[in-house]
């Protein structure tokens, strides 16, 4: 479902699949984030987590930055 979400960003540069930071910012709002900020600070202190759940590769062992996730939320 999230998949057919349509991506916003210019496609030079994309690191993070939007599905990716969607689920990410759900999560983060289920836990009570409320801001652009929160959502950023649950993924940074989550970070080994996500990345065993979503298994992701060697090259692409990172969380999209504060500003990548303000860019696709508004």
């Amino acid at each position: 479902m999230l998949c057919n979400i349509q991506d916003p960003r210019r496609p030079q540069g994309r690191m993070h699949k939007v599905e990716f930071i969607l689920l990410i910012s759900i999560m983060a709002i289920m836990n009570g984030a409320t801001s652009i900020y929160a959502i950023y600070d649950f993924a940074q202190i989550n970070k080994k987590e996500l990345i065993k759940l979503f298994k992701l590769q060697k090259q692409k062992r990172k969380i999209p930055s504060r500003e990548t996730i303000n860019r696709l939320l508004y």
